[in-house]
């Protein structure tokens, strides 16, 4: 009995399911404490999933809307958005700062967003090319 006891002990010492969870949020922690919230990010295409809007595909910079440990939220502009806010900044409205409307939302695991969110893309940087109208790319 005793030698089936001592066998047993080492499976029973097996991490729980309890510490694999735990484990699990750190390192979903971890891989995104970088990404800030309402901050813009350019995103890179190659590490998209294949199931992602076509919408996302032809953005270059997202804004994350929202942070948790098991989801990274981003809101991008609408094809209606794009082509309002370029009528409207047209050549006789050069001086209007503003950026098209965020009407897009898209959520993403936080392995994909630390992929996907590469380059954090100051506020100045952004203002800057709204003003001259700037696409980046």
């Amino acid at each position: 009995m005793k030698k089936y006891l001592d066998k047993k002990q080492p499976e029973q010492k097996a991490q729980s399911p309890c510490l694999a969870i735990h484990d699990s949020a750190r390192s979903s922690q971890e891989s995104i404490e970088h990404i800030q919230v309402g901050s813009f990010y350019e995103i890179d295409h190659s590490k998209l999933p294949p199931k992602t809007p076509e919408q996302l595909q032809s953005i270059r910079v997202v804004m994350v809307s929202r942070k948790s440990l098991s989801n990274v939220s981003v809101r991008f502009p609408s094809p209606h958005s794009l082509h309002t806010h370029l009528n409207e900044n047209s050549y006789e409205n050069l001086d209007r700062c503003f950026l098209p409307a965020l009407e897009e939302l898209y959520v993403m695991g936080p392995a994909i967003a630390s992929e996907v969110l590469y380059r954090r893309i100051p506020h100045q940087e952004i203002e800057e090319q709204s003003k001259t109208g700037v696409s980046g790319k």
